[in-house]
């Protein structure tokens, strides 16, 4: 399983067939909910025929379900279940819903996740199969996203926001709100500020609750998912009203600045669009990575070139050599992140376990399959 990617629409609609399986070889999707809400608006266009329209959905979820792949919740949930108490990873590692804690005779214990109900949807789409109420939806949200005006936002928030500085660049944008904003503002102001854009307002209460019982932290230590989405939400708001991100009536940057409530939950981020291409920067962690569509593709163009030069004998010593890590090439960036991100590769990586090895493996699967599920929050009996 290679590294933890996160592509946009535009990545999906850029990569051929045959780049997503490199794709697919050398990382492992992870599939955000706004890249399901833009395949599942594109079904009720009003200006495209209805089959042809479907045939481009289709395409596009094929290549998104290509491989393993993995949704995670909305950035919402988890930003509402953080405040209340619940643990989200920021380093990389994927919130996912559903899993149930089996434990075995034993009495080792893991988690077992069925497949999400999305996933199925999107291999449906795959195969051409669409349900009305999925056509439907893509209803709702068109209607949604096309009643959203984003000048008349900025009007109305005209006073609140004219005693600030302007802004002549996102760059002095995010140093205000880092090295200003949020040291100026009290802990429990800047809890309550973000806890009444987030929360509903009968759980402010027991929030603040607990938020005293652990010393009054600050909003980065005590919810620091719901710290980062408020504060790309408020990075998202000053940066339209300050005309340093688009707001036009064709702009969909309200959907882009989506994508980025999902980037603590992928090593690599990548995409074709220009707005996302000048956000991003802004929320990568020091050990992600931002890869353009046409550097991806142009990794997938040396790939290829490489695997077609390789006669079938080494293309064999070459799969016993390096197994799932792609090969040594200094220009292709996924190489490189293979090496900076994964770990080392072993001599012989690609070789087949031994029989002893496949026999004990095979017990460990028995062994899990017998495994029961049990509630996570009581002891098994």
């Amino acid at each position: 399983m290679g590294p933890f990617i996160q592509m946009d629409k535009s990545t999906v609609q850029g990569l051929s067939f045959e780049e997503c399986t490199y794709l697919c070889r050398y990382y492992s999707h992870v599939i955000s909910p706004i890249l399901l809400r833009e395949l599942t608006s594109m079904l009720a266009k009003q200006d495209e025929d209805t089959q042809d329209l479907q045939r481009k959905v289709s395409t596009l979820a094929a290549k998104s379900k290509f491989g393993p792949v993995q949704l995670v919740p909305s950035g919402d949930k988890l930003a509402y279940n953080n405040l209340m108490g619940a643990f989200v990873p920021m380093d990389g590692r994927l919130p996912i819903e559903g899993g149930k804690l089996c434990v075995t005779k034993d009495g080792r214990k893991g988690w077992f996740f069925d497949e999400q109900p999305e996933i199925g949807m999107l291999r449906n789409w795959g195969d051409g199969i669409f349900q009305e109420s999925e056509i439907e939806t893509g209803r709702e949200f068109r209607k949604i996203d096309s009643d959203i005006d984003l000048e008349t936002l900025c009007k109305a928030i005209a006073d609140d926001l004219a005693h600030l500085p302007k802004f002549k660049s996102l760059e002095e944008l995010m140093h205000w709100i880092d090295n200003v904003h949020f040291r100026q503002l009290e802990p429990q102001h800047l809890l309550l500020s973000a806890a009444n854009f987030i929360l509903r307002p009968e759980h402010i209460q027991p929030m603040l609750l607990r938020w005293a019982a652990l010393g009054s932290p600050s909003l980065e230590k005590f919810a620091p998912y719901s710290f980062y989405f408020y504060k790309v939400n408020l990075f998202y708001i000053l940066g339209i009203y300050f005309d340093l991100i688009k707001k036009g009536k064709k702009s969909k940057t309200h959907l882009d600045i989506q994508y980025i409530y999902y980037l603590p939950f992928s090593m690599v981020f990548t995409s074709g669009d220009k707005e996302l291409m000048k956000i991003a920067p802004f929320f990568l962690r020091k050990n992600q990575e931002f890869v353009s569509l046409t550097e991806l593709k142009n990794d997938f163009t040396l790939l290829n070139n490489f695997f077609k030069e390789l006669s079938e004998e080494k293309l064999k010593e070459f799969y016993l050599e390096y197994g799932p890590y792609p090969p040594d090439l200094q220009e292709c960036r996924t190489c490189q992140i293979w090496k900076k991100r994964m770990n080392p590769r072993p001599p012989k990586a690609g070789a087949r376990p031994t029989p002893e090895e496949e026999k004990r493996i095979l017990e460990e699967l028995k062994i899990f399959r017998e495994a029961v599920p049990v509630d996570p929050y009581k002891a098994p009996a």
